[in-house]
């Protein structure tokens, strides 16, 4: 019997032992390690090669979708992943797995979420663009300056805990400024991956002058009409918080001040949410910089980037 919890023992240990040599402890530990990524072409699939090439290691990566990847992770199906928050805290708070490097640590400021507009309709109705940018602008500023209000209004919108947006609201920089820098340097690395045509871009600052417009979100820190007593349809991704400002408006009726009927169309990734640009199903949209740069370049989808969302707020999740 003693030979017998011996061995018992002896297993249970070894197992332990195994199972801490498997796991990601270091940032050395994820070399051949399996990470997911949202997608091919994605801010965090670019986040994820240049931290890579900084460390010189090699993953497997492979696409789950971020609502997803907490699930196969514990299934030990993946290391770890990359995605933008919420994803990130919530396993942390939920899963006690490891925020083993924020998208700060990656790429100081980097871009992401974005506001876009189908180019006919900033023609026909700019003045409704731009009082959505001002209710956008309000929401920003509501976000940065009552965090704690925000963090109410996050746990509606994403249907997480308040542990959970308050985590994730720790990495994201909450912005209106249209990120051209940023956006141009993510536009560089497209085309060194290969994921556009150079032919499709020519000059960058060219094509980039056309695709951002940086002045409009100007023109509406200082718009101030209230009667417009219009309808107009915009999309936005679910559960994501980087796109906060939204509803943030929505919550304090700062859509409303302005005469404006907003009917909201849920997509579950940017991609999508570019094809209903496409279809004309929606008139503007809060969306990640990588679907509305890629599709607008590779399908030609008629976008305008009018303002920023956020900066940063990605992380890499291990077990």
């Amino acid at each position: 019997m003693k030979r017998v919890y011996a061995l018992f023992f002896f297993v249970l240990i070894m197992g332990c032992i195994s199972q801490q040599q498997g796991k990601v402890q270091s940032i050395e530990d994820l070399e051949g390690k399996t990470i997911a990524i949202p997608g091919k072409a994605t801010v965090q699939d670019f986040l994820l090669q240049r931290f890579l090439k900084d460390h010189g290691l090699n993953v497997n990566a492979v696409i789950v979708k971020p609502p997803e990847m907490i699930a196969v992770l514990e299934k030990g199906e993946i290391d770890g992943f990359i995605a933008w928050e919420p994803y990130p805290a919530r396993a942390y708070v939920e899963g006690g797995h490891t925020l083993l490097v924020t998208s700060h640590e990656i790429w100081v400021h980097h871009p992401c979420c974005v506001v876009a507009v189908r180019e006919a309709y900033l023609e026909e109705n700019k003045d409704v663009v731009l009082a959505v940018l001002a209710a956008h602008m309000k929401a920003t500023a509501f976000i940065i300056n009552n965090p704690e209000d925000a963090v109410q209004i996050g746990t509606e919108f994403t249907g997480m805990s308040e542990e959970v947006v308050r985590k994730a609201m720790e990495t994201i920089e909450f912005v209106y400024e249209p990120n051209y820098e940023g956006i141009k340097e993510y536009l560089e690395a497209l085309l060194e991956m290969g994921y556009v045509s150079p032919d499709d871009v020519g000059s960058t600052d060219q094509f980039l002058g056309g695709f951002i417009n940086q002045d409009l979100i100007q023109e509406a820190a200082t718009y101030s009409c209230s009667g417009l007593n219009k309808t107009v349809r915009i999309g936005y991704l679910r559960a994501d918080l980087h796109q906060l400002a939204l509803f943030v408006a929505i919550n304090q009726g700062y859509f409303e001040e302005f005469g404006l009927d907003v009917e909201l169309y849920v997509f579950s990734a940017g991609p999508e949410e570019m094809d209903a640009f496409g279809a004309q199903d929606i008139d503007m949209g809060y969306l990640g910089i990588a679907p509305a740069t890629t599709k607008r370049l590779n399908l030609n989808i008629p976008i305008v980037i009018l303002a920023g969302v956020n900066n940063e707020g990605s992380a890499i999740v291990v077990r």
